[in-house]
C-alpha cells in the first residue's frame, strides 16, 4: 500500500476502500519495504478534493511526512473541523450544492476558520434535536466522549470515490456528483431525491423543522460585526 493525496493508504487493486487496524505489541517484528514509487496507486487526479463536501483538503498544497526513513506526501489538511462537520453528520451538503453525502444537513459552506467555528457550536447543537438516523448503523462512541454521545458517520467520500485506477475512479466520480440529495423524513428515515427535487422539498417544510438542517449563520456573523 501507499499514501493518495487524500491521506488515505491504498493499492492499485482496491482503492482506498481500506480499513487500517492496529495492535500493541511487544513482538519483533520485521518491517517490509514500501512498494516502489511507480507502483503507487495514485496518479494525483485529486478527484477526492473535488467530491469533499466542506474542502478538508487542499488540491495544491502538500504535507510531506517521513516514517521509518522514507518520505511521503498528501494534501494539506485545511481544517480538520471541516471533515468532523461533514463525516461526523451535522451537514451533507457539498459546497456546489448539486449533491451531498447521507447527512440531511445543508449549511452554506464556510470560506474561513472563523465561520467554521462558529457553525460547529450551531449545527452540532442543531444535529442533537433532529431525529435518530434510522439506517442499520447504531453508530459509535468515540472515546474522546466519555461515553456521553454517540455519532453516526454520514461520509467517506474521499475513501470509496477512488478505485485505483483513473476509469474507475472518473465513473465514480460521476455517479457521485449526478446521485441527487439526501432528506430527512420526520421518522427519521432518509430519502435521495434529486437536486432540484430535495430543495423544493426542503423549503416546503415548516421553518422550525428545517432549522435542524439549516441556518443562515452567515447574516448573523454579519450582524454581530455590525454591532461591534
Amino acid at each position: 500500500a501507499s499514501f493518495g493525496w487524500s491521506g488515505n493508504v491504498g493499492t492499485k487493486e482496491d482503492g482506498t476502500a481500506i480499513i487500517l487496524g492496529g495492535i500493541v505489541t511487544d513482538a519483533k517484528l520485521e518491517p517490509t519495504h514500501p512498494i516502489p514509487e511507480s507502483e503507487s496507486f495514485c496518479d494525483e487526479c485529486k478527484i477526492c478534493t473535488k467530491v469533499c463536501a466542506y474542502q478538508m483538503f487542499s488540491p495544491v498544497e502538500e504535507t510531506v511526512v517521513t516514517i521509518g526513513g522514507e518520505t511521503f506526501s498528501y494534501s494539506k489538511r485545511m481544517n480538520k473541523m471541516r471533515c468532523f462537520l461533514t463525516c461526523g453528520g451535522s451537514n451533507g451538503l457539498h459546497s456546489s450544492g448539486k449533491f451531498s453525502t447521507w447527512s440531511p444537513g445543508r449549511y452554506d459552506y464556510p470560506e474561513n476558520d472563523v465561520e467554521v467555528s462558529r457553525l460547529m457550536s450551531l449545527a452540532m447543537t442543531s444535529q442533537k434535536k433532529r431525529p435518530p438516523i434510522k439506517d442499520c448503523s447504531s453508530g459509535y462512541q468515540p472515546a474522546s466522549y466519555g461515553g456521553m454521545a454517540t455519532i453516526q458517520l454520514t461520509c467517506g467520500n474521499c475513501q470509496f470515490v477512488c478505485a485505483g485506477n483513473p476509469k474507475e475512479t472518473a465513473q465514480r466520480y460521476k455517479i457521485l456528483v449526478n446521485s441527487g440529495c439526501v432528506i430527512q423524513n420526520y421518522d427519521g428515515g432518509l430519502e435521495v431525491y434529486s437536486t432540484e427535487k430535495a430543495k423544493e422539498l426542503f423549503e416546503s417544510m415548516p421553518i422550525k423543522h428545517q432549522r435542524l438542517y439549516h441556518k443562515d449563520y452567515k447574516n448573523k456573523m454579519k450582524k454581530l460585526k455590525k454591532e461591534v
